[in-house]
Formats: C-alpha cells, structure tokens, sequence
C-alpha cells in the first residue's frame, strides 16, 4: 500500500536560524527526556535547562564538544557510504552553515534537526527486501535520514540490519522528526566503528506520534511556561529541586525511616571496607618491602628507566603486579597562592544536601 498523497512530501516549514536558541523550542534530542527514556537528562534536568537564564546554563564539556565535532565532520563521508553501500542518494545534509532543521506547523515550539534527506526510489527499495513497508513507498518521496556513531561496545543494543530496532531513545528522536515534518519514513544510519554502515528503516506510526507530541504539549505548557517543574524521577533531581530551599521538619513514613536506618549500616560497612582494604595493602607492601630491602640512591648516577617488572611471584607464579603509575594533579594550594584572581573566576558556588542521623541517646 502506497503512503498516502498528503505525506509524499513535507508542508512548507519555517526554518530555524542558525544561532536558534534551544530554550524557545523542543528539539529531537530533548524528546527522549520528555518521555522518560533519555540516559543523559531526566525531565527535571531538561526543564531546569528551559528556565535557567542563558548566562547561568552549564557550558557543554570539552569531550562532549570533541564528540560531537567529529561526528559532524563524518557526515559527509557517511552519505558518501550511503550512496556506495544502499543506492541512496543524498539531496540535503544538514551542516553546521546549513542546517536542516524545521519548525512544526501547528505547535511553533517544537522543531527538528533532521541530518539527511533523500528521496525513495528503486535502488533504495532494494537495499531493503525484507522491508516490505518501506518499499511501499512511492519513488520520488521525501525521506528522513539520522546519522548515529556507535561504539562497538554498544553494538549490542541494536537489531539487526534493516530491521526497526533502534535504542529507544534514539527512535524517540526518529518519530519526533517524522511528526514534525509529515514525513511518512526515515532511516537510522548507524556507524559502527570506523567502517560498518548499518541502516534501520522506521515507518511513522501516527498512534505513537500523538501521544508523543500530547507529552512534550503538555511539558511545554504546564511545565516550562508556567515554570512548574516535572515530577521528579531519581534522587538527584530531588537534590536539584530543593538545593536552595531552607527546609523544614518532615514527618517520616515507616518506609523512609526504615531506609534512613539502613543508610547508617551501609555507610558502616563502607567505612569498615576502606579500613580493611587499606589493611590488606599494608600486608602486601610490608611483604614487598622486606623482599625489596631499603633503596640505595647514589647522586653521581642519573636515575635511568627500567623496565616495570615489580611482579607479585607466589609458588612460582605470577599473582600480581605493583607496578609504577604516571598520573598528574592539580596544585590547589598552589593554585590559590599565586592566582588567586583565576581560582576566583572560576569558583562557582552550588548548594547540596546530606542525609543524617540523630544518634540515640
């Protein structure tokens, strides 16, 4: 069955600037923290994001920037692949000059950055045999395309090829996009490592698509408008949401104070475990330094490095090793005694709470 006229191709959208501000807007990457279902953010953290004043917002970190770079320079040789490997001819790729991104026609502040388009036709039809849905589609009609970098180690929380088995997460970004530009399909273009092209075919599914854009309506109305925040979903959202609040008594059910009482055995046990690891090192290293005897240092001798063969031998075997480690630290004390202009720039003040316990008499 062919997709019906009115979603062979997009209405007219009008398009987001480049230098768009993302507190005005719901994009495809803050769906998934609407629904619940995001690793990153939870539907606290992504309302504190579209309140909080810009200057106050946490500046995106350095490797996650680094991430994201990359991934974007690999765009344009993932549509080359695309055509190599699927017959799939790339008509627009969205870039950082040029971005493909779209306003929903009847809810303004929900939008979508879409990273390709191409257009269905008979040799992208037969990439995909066992997906008759997708076939069905007319030649000539717009569809969406998602460019994700996987890990290897992550390999295992998708499907297998052609399939619709894409981390939720990431096919709640997919169907945001189809529900903002009407489009009937889009493909996951999956890099696996450095040379593994995968694609995943979703079809629209309008029941989903509605009752998505209810919860990111509603979030957006009740929520973010009204500065109302969500629910919260873990303990560090509560932290988050009370961080500045004075407090005051709170009568505990039977569950928390039961919960309270446990928290003092496990940090017990915390407390007992590091005073019991710290004892087993002492043997180690007590055994390893009788073994060693006391270091002889000779000052007309350059230390020279050797090789790391500190070998933890038992019964003629190895058990171990204690070798040496490089590591660097930051000199605070330093640090705040010749610049202290710096550490005062970069000192920022955040609130937190601890739980405690009131001892018994």
């Amino acid at each position: 069955m062919n997709a019906p006229a009115a979603l062979l191709r997009p209405p007219v959208l009008r398009a987001l600037p480049p230098d768009h501000d993302r507190q005005k807007y719901l994009g495809g990457s803050d769906i998934a923290a609407v629904l619940g279902v995001s690793p990153w953010r939870t539907p606290y953290q992504l309302w504190e994001e579209k309140i909080q004043p810009r200057a106050e917002k946490p500046q995106i970190g350095l490797d996650r920037a680094k991430f994201f770079a990359r991934r974007k320079r690999q765009e344009p040789v993932i549509a080359e692949m695309l055509a190599d490997e699927y017959g799939i001819q790339v008509t627009r790729l969205s870039m950082d000059a040029d971005p493909n991104r779209y306003v929903d026609p009847e809810f303004p502040f929900l939008a979508a950055e879409i990273d390709f388009e191409f257009l269905m036709s008979s040799s992208v039809r037969a990439a995909f045999p066992d997906r008759p849905d997708f076939a069905s589609i007319d030649d000539g009609t717009l569809v969406n395309g998602e460019i994700k970098t996987v890990h290897p180690f992550k390999a295992s929380e998708w499907g297998e090829q052609g399939s619709e088995e894409v981390p939720i997460h990431y096919a709640a970004q997919v169907m945001h996009g189809l529900g903002v530009t009407r489009t009937p399909a889009a493909l996951v273009a999956a890099l696996f490592g450095l040379d593994i092209l995968l694609c995943f075919p979703i079809m629209r599914d309008d029941e989903t698509i509605a009752a998505m854009r209810a919860k990111a309506v509603k979030f957006w109305t009740e929520n973010v408008l009204k500065r109302i925040p969500p629910e919260a979903v873990s303990v560090e959202d509560i932290k988050r949401m009370y961080s500045k609040f004075s407090g005051r008594p709170v009568e505990l059910s039977e569950e928390a104070h039961s919960a309270l009482l446990d928290m003092v055995v496990l940090r017990g046990r915390a407390k007992q475990n590091e005073q019991d690891m710290a004892e087993l090192e002492w043997r180690v290293a007590r055994c390893v330094a009788v073994n060693w005897g006391l270091p002889l240092i000779d000052p007309d001798k350059p230390n020279i490095p050797s090789k790391e063969d500190a070998l933890l031998m038992y019964d003629g075997r190895e058990a171990g090793s204690w070798n040496r480690q490089r590591g660097t630290y930051l000199d605070q004390k330093r640090l705040i005694r010749e610049k202290p202009e710096i550490v005062s720039a970069f000192t920022v003040e955040h609130h937190y709470r601890t739980f405690r316990v009131k001892k018994a008499k």
